[in-house]
């Protein structure tokens, strides 16, 4: 059997979740029911949550004319996916167009007002808004196997690099599963959903196929500013590789040649100092030709490669973005840098700014 009964909205526990105006963001009904609450005048609506699909939905709220409000209970936002350089470029991208964020608080419950609701927050506050959307993570349907199949404390059904679980009879795929591995998060996603439906269906037919590690490589757009992920974090790659982790971020200029203008590239490294190995890598900037970037770092990963190795590989010139080479390559000669100070005993620079000279920085 091949199981592949996805996943649900995660639900909150608190008292008046089940009101109408509070939407549980999954499929298309939700998003009709968002649109329709939307509508009309100086509309206010509370998005709760802390990932990809609320961060998007905040800022397409807030671009259609919604005063939003962004309540997530992390102290910061996306803490499984970014580390803190991107995380405060996505959080004053958000504040600069005008998304009042509230960290730190989460939502004990919510009242009927007529046509409006009034939140109320663990601080002891309390806010009246026009509807609230909720998109807390997502809960795998996997009932059906409990008791019968390894899962991870969520649910998730462990399973090998052919889809295989702990039953040799039963495959798992989608958001019902996770791979077995040190880049096994429970982030669920379209793109890793068919690539593992594939892989299952080769398995079943006798064909020796088995997936790359999947490392929940992501990329979404908040008010023209680009976000990207490959990998673990800093957090999770000390918890399943050790605390030999190093984290390098850069700064540096670029030019979008499509749009004549300057714009700049925020992107951290995140690797094991003492094999050099690389575990991940996040980009933020407003150049899109950056999506090259990020598929080259998660290649990089995925192959084990050192920082030497990533400085020195052979990479696409992006041209949009200008660089005499790539990021991808700058971003693994600071770690070839880094490892050479450490070894001489001298002191590290975890934060480089590139200055915008003839070669934009790259010297």
């Amino acid at each position: 059997m091949i199981y592949a009964l996805g996943s649900s909205a995660r639900v909150p526990s608190f008292v008046g979740a089940d009101l109408d105006r509070v939407v549980f963001v999954k499929d298309e009904q939700d998003a009709v029911d968002i649109n329709k609450f939307a509508k009309g005048f100086r509309k206010r609506a509370l998005v709760y949550g802390g990932g990809p699909v609320s961060t998007e939905l905040a800022a397409a709220l807030a671009h259609s004319g919604v005063h939003v409000t962004f309540v997530t209970r992390s102290k910061r936002l996306m803490t499984r996916y970014f580390d803190q350089a991107i995380q405060e470029d996505l959080e004053k991208t958000l504040t600069d167009n005008k998304v009042v964020l509230r960290k730190g608080q989460e939502v004990v419950s919510v009242d009927n007002q007529g046509k409006k609701i009034e939140v109320n927050f663990n601080n002891g506050t309390s806010e009246v808004f026009d509807f609230m959307a909720i998109a807390a993570g997502l809960q795998p349907n996997t009932m059906l196997l409990a008791g019968q199949v390894d899962m991870r404390e969520n649910g998730a059904i462990v399973v090998d690099d052919t889809m295989k679980s702990s039953n040799p009879d039963i495959y798992a795929i989608g958001d019902s599963a996770v791979v077995d591995g040190k880049f096994d998060q429970y982030f669920p996603l379209m793109s890793a959903a068919l690539k593992m439906g594939r892989v299952a269906g080769y398995a079943v037919a006798g064909l020796d196929v088995k997936i790359q590690p999947i490392l929940r490589t992501i990329g979404f757009s908040v008010f023209d500013r680009f976000f990207y992920k490959t990998g673990l974090t800093v957090e999770a790659a000390k918890e399943r590789i050790g605390d030999h982790i190093e984290r390098l971020d850069i700064h540096t200029p670029a030019t979008i040649h499509a749009l004549g203008e300057q714009t700049d590239i925020v992107a951290s490294l995140i690797y094991d100092y003492e094999s050099g190995i690389v575990y991940g890598a996040q980009i933020s900037t407003n150049a899109p030709a950056a999506a090259e970037v990020i598929t080259t770092l998660s290649h990089a990963v995925s192959s084990g490669l050192t920082v030497t190795e990533l400085a020195f590989l052979d990479t696409y010139f992006e041209s949009e973005i200008n660089l005499p080479y790539s990021v991808a390559n700058r971003l693994g000669e600071m770690g070839v840098i880094a490892e050479a100070k450490r070894a001489a005993g001298k002191a590290i620079d975890h934060n480089t700014v590139d200055g915008d000279d003839n070669l934009n920085g790259f010297q």
